[in-house]
């Protein structure tokens, strides 16, 4: 963890609350549904002793921190890396033409969506091709 950053309870930054999600919790790998289908893929995964690897895939879920995680999280991605620059240049006009370092910002690469959960700091990254 970095110590440098003080813990923080965001607000939610939409009007949806946890109970207003339907969460629907799937298994990664349904082997009933493939053998269902003609392809017996369960004994192939036995027989290399990889049948753990599914267990943990298709482990628990929590529900409070997953609706809690999305009703809370932060999209940041071009339009709010976009307004940000807006906001810095209005609020000090000598930032006009200067670099996302040179106003201070973070720098902007990929979409993110954040969110603080019990204090840790969980990023998701969408990679732009």
């Amino acid at each position: 963890m970095d110590s440098s950053e003080s813990l923080q309870i965001k607000p939610r930054p939409l009007t949806l609350r946890e109970y207003d999600l339907k969460l629907i919790i799937e298994k990664v790998v349904d082997f009933k549904s493939f053998a269902a289908n003609g392809y017996p893929l369960r004994e192939h995964f036995e027989a290399q002793d990889l049948m753990k690897f599914f267990d943990f895939l298709n482990g628990p879920t929590y529900p409070f921190p997953v609706k809690d995680f999305w009703v809370r999280a932060e999209v940041n991605d071009e339009h709010v890396a976009l307004a940000e620059e807006r906001n810095a240049v209005e609020n000090d006009k000598n930032l006009k033409g200067k670099t996302r370092d040179e106003m201070s910002l973070k720098e902007f690469k990929d979409t993110k969506i954040r969110h603080s959960f019990m204090g840790f700091n969980i990023t998701i990254t969408i990679l732009h091709n």
